[in-house]
């Protein structure tokens, strides 16, 4: 339930948004479902870490130092 949760949020995802564009980055290599489900996979993982840490570390740029809220 969650893979398909996750591939119907990605398929409905502008092509402006992060995700979107990785989508669509995909889909013009390998294929139009292989980059729905990576960007699914992907989408997955980022919500992993913002439940675990309260926040999405590969949202910051490279570098940049935040601390979580408490």
């Amino acid at each position: 339930m969650v893979r398909w949760a996750a591939v119907e949020s990605v398929q409905r995802l502008p092509k402006t948004s992060r995700l979107g564009a990785f989508r669509d980055q995909v889909a013009a290599r390998r294929g139009r479902n292989i980059g729905i489900v990576a960007a699914a996979r992907r989408q997955v993982e980022l919500v992993y870490y913002a439940l675990r840490d309260h926040h999405v570390r590969a949202l910051h740029p490279a570098g940049a130092q935040s601390v979580p809220a408490t």
